[in-house]
């Protein structure tokens, strides 16, 4: 079976609850005692997808602006990034524009996103699935849909679909670029070969 790595990253305000998913998805535990992510923190999930043994290796970046030079530079390179909201805070929400200006400046060229609601279990909901799916739907191309989760990490709903669904991009981002660079040729191979011979005994002299 093929073997694959990928980079994903959760993006995101602080205190929406990046660390909470995480921790539910890879470890299947839920703590409402997270500490706010100092910098940089990451947790590995290994799947199967398309018949390819998947390795994600998944990044929890600090939301805090004192942290954002340092979250920046781990968008290069990475297949698939999450940008996270706490459905209770517009503030969260209305910082999504923000954070896909950084992926614009910061990430790979085409890379695969996906747009998650988090605390959906709170009943003082500020965000609803139509604003959601709206503002992914404006910064979404045909060829790079956004989807939109909603999720619970205290209730484990959703989590798990918002990561599958986020490794299945990036795993198509990650084909797409295999097979886009160029092959070697065998013109390129006869770059190195010898000059022809000239002569019966095969010397080029």
């Amino acid at each position: 079976m093929t073997s694959v790595q990928l980079k994903l990253l959760l993006i995101g305000d602080g205190s929406v609850g990046k660390t909470s998913l995480l921790g539910r998805y890879t470890d299947d535990t839920f703590s409402e005692q997270w500490i706010s992510t100092i910098g940089i923190d990451f947790k590995t999930k290994t799947l199967v997808l398309d018949d390819m043994r998947v390795k994600c290796q998944i990044w929890d970046t600090a939301g805090q602006e004192r942290f954002r030079t340092i979250t920046t530079s781990f968008f290069r390179g990475a297949q698939g990034i999450a940008l996270c909201f706490d459905t209770t805070s517009v503030s969260s929400f209305q910082s999504i524009s923000k954070w896909m200006q950084q992926v614009m400046e910061s990430a790979d060229q085409g890379v695969r996103l996906i747009l998650v609601g988090t605390k959906t279990d709170k009943p003082d909901a500020a965000v609803t699935s139509a604003q959601a799916e709206d503002l992914a739907a404006k910064f979404s191309t045909p060829e790079r849909p956004i989807p939109v989760y909603f999720t619970s990490s205290k209730k484990n709903q959703g989590v798990k679909e918002a990561f599958e669904g986020l490794a299945t991009l990036a795993l198509q981002h990650y084909l797409d670029k295999q097979s886009s660079r160029p092959k070697v040729t065998g013109a390129a191979v006869k770059l190195d070969a010898p000059p022809a011979a000239t002569g019966a005994s095969g010397c080029a002299c």
